[in-house]
């Protein structure tokens, strides 16, 4: 309370503020220094345990997740190679056959 009086005191008389005005200015600064004291918690080491192992948790997500990527990726590849034999195999059969018509209906 000392320390709003003083601060309403040096807005009145070196800022000029009209009185109500100053000790509105005064309350919302005792508010957010409360608020910044009620925030800056000291961290201790229980803490700092319980968000590192939080941080590790998250990290194993990721890891997981990537490692289904890799799965899927290796699948798709090998999905894609089968199809891209598969295409191959039947444009090779389809055009063998239209050569084949074709001499056939040339002679």
């Amino acid at each position: 309370m000392a320390m709003k009086m003083a601060t309403v005191e040096i807005l009145i008389e070196k800022a000029r503020f009209e009185p109500q005005t100053a000790i509105a200015v005064a309350e919302a600064i005792d508010e957010a220094m409360d608020r910044k004291i009620e925030a800056a918690q000291p961290v201790t080491e229980p803490v700092l345990d319980a968000k590192l192992a939080k941080i590790d948790a998250r990290f194993a997500q990721v890891d997981t997740r990537f490692a289904e990527l890799r799965t899927e990726i290796a699948n798709s590849r090998s999905e894609s190679r089968h199809l891209i034999f598969a295409t191959f195999t039947t444009q090779v059969t389809l055009l063998l056959g239209v050569l084949y018509f074709l001499f056939d209906h040339a002679k």
